[in-house]
């Protein structure tokens, strides 16, 4: 579907997809009911209007006849008309995919979001798959059943392309896919351009950015993830010359982490071998609690809410990321010129935001501002011991240049669990304040060893 240059906002959902459906009579209906093998076209094909192929809902609308050849026939017609809509019509049991679908260069499959498409047969790696080469392929509007049958990605964007989008669609398996879309690619030089997955629900899957080849201006946003391992994956390669480059992720609500499938990041960056994730923007997300941190505090999460490793000049902002396992927010393992701004870091396991990490090869120039973070540190509770984290932890080897100032630091529940507002241990080139000590903590800033080269602009003692 078409997005507007430059638009960081949600997108409606499934943005434009009842309009055009709106002229399309309802299956059933005499001007609705399409013959076997009709291909006639909906549309003028004129102008802005693309033809439309419609599938043969009478035929293989029964959630059992093998459609994968019928729909992969009826986007051949597209592809060969230079492209256009492939429209699957509504039918209360849906369609049957024994199968993979391919869909390639200017094609757009769409259906009422009730359709579903339902994976069946034997095991394999995606149901879905956009051809590498492709421009503007677009899915839009379904709900997508792994099945248990889909070992890889349920949707599978594979390869040099540009515009591909998904939009508007639900997606779910019973945890045997490992993502519900995975961004892959064939190696350097086979960039991913303008990618756009928008505004989707996703239950037992995540999103995985996966570094084969190069990422640029890829847009997450809108969607909503629960109950799986990791929520939104962003893995690294620089080894093999590939990056991602511009990555948005904004306004995603993540929750309910399933606390038996693996580490449990709601969002991940990863990498390890140099500067693999430039200018990413991790803006205006819902990260509620993953895991089982606090359905149940003696079985918490295990891993941070939002973790960033190997990223340069990025942004952390607006983001909402309480009752985590581990840490509201993680800055460690090669960071360089970032913001983390604006943040809401509540009733975290661990700390509302760390950086660096004891055996981190260096986070630096890193701004940390205007967060409100309190009531950390939950693990008291489980554990028994007294409280001993904090709303900011700075730490790790060769962490430095990091300025801290305008934040929310306190604990206002009545057994307390957040011991300090700003920890630091082995930290070089800190300066602290002024931030805003709301009280009940043992002290607004405590200073650990091997910590040298620390400015405080602000009365309050160490």
């Amino acid at each position: 579907m078409p997005h507007t240059a430059g638009d960081s906002g949600m997108l409606g959902w499934a943005d434009g997809v009842d309009a055009a459906l709106a002229a399309i009579p309802p299956v059933g209906t005499t001007a609705g009911t399409v013959a076997a093998g009709d291909d006639s076209r909906f549309g003028s094909g004129g102008g802005s209007t693309p033809d439309a192929f419609v599938v043969d809902a009478a035929t293989y609308g029964d959630g059992t006849t093998d459609s994968t050849a019928h729909v992969q026939a009826k986007i051949a017609l597209a592809i060969a008309n230079g492209g256009g809509t492939v429209l699957v019509p509504y039918t209360a049991a849906g369609y049957a995919f024994a199968g993979t679908l391919t869909l390639d260069a200017r094609v757009t499959m769409i259906c009422d979001s009730r359709v579903t498409l339902k994976a069946v047969g034997t095991s394999r790696t995606s149901l879905i798959l956009f051809a590498g080469g492709s421009t503007d392929a677009t899915l839009s509007g379904f709900t997508i059943n792994g099945n248990g049958v889909i070992t890889s990605a349920i949707v599978n964007l594979f390869g040099a392309m540009t515009r591909p989008t998904v939009t508007g669609c639900t997606i779910l398996d019973n945890y045997t896919s490992q993502y519900g879309i995975q961004m892959a690619g064939l190696g350097p030089g086979a960039d991913m351009v303008d990618a756009h997955i928008d505004n989707n629900n996703f239950d037992g899957v995540g999103i995985a950015v996966v570094g084969h080849n190069n990422h640029l201006n890829t847009k997450i946003r809108g969607n909503r993830i629960t109950n799986c391992g990791f929520g939104i994956q962003m893995v690294g390669n620089n080894a093999a010359g590939c990056t991602s480059i511009d990555l948005l992720i904004e306004k995603n609500h993540i929750s309910s982490m399933h606390p038996g499938l693996g580490a449990q990041y709601p969002i991940q960056f990863s990498g390890y071998l140099g500067f693999e994730h430039t200018r990413p923007r991790v803006i205006g997300n819902t990260i509620i609690g993953h895991g089982t941190a606090y359905a149940d505090p003696t079985t918490p999460g295990t891993a941070d809410q939002i973790s960033l490793s190997s990223c340069q000049d990025f942004e952390v902002s607006g983001n909402t990321s309480n009752d985590g396992g581990d840490m509201g927010i993680t800055v460690a393992l090669g960071n360089l010129r970032g913001k983390v701004s604006d943040n809401i870091c509540l009733r975290n396991n661990m700390c509302g935001i760390d950086i660096g990490d004891p055996t981190s090869i260096g986070d630096r120039d890193i701004t940390i501002t205007g967060n409100v973070l309190m009531n950390n540190g939950q693990d008291r509770l489980s554990s028994g011991t007294p409280a001993g984290h904090a709303g900011i932890a700075v730490a790790g080897h060769l962490v430095s240049h990091v300025a801290i100032s305008g934040n929310v630091l306190g604990d206002d529940q009545a057994t307390h669990t957040q011991a300090y507002g700003v920890s630091l241990q082995n930290a070089d080139m800190v300066s602290l304040g002024p931030d805003i000590d709301a009280g009940n903590i043992t002290a607004t800033y405590f200073k650990g060893t091997g910590c040298t080269n620390i400015t405080k602009v602000t009365t309050a003692a160490f």
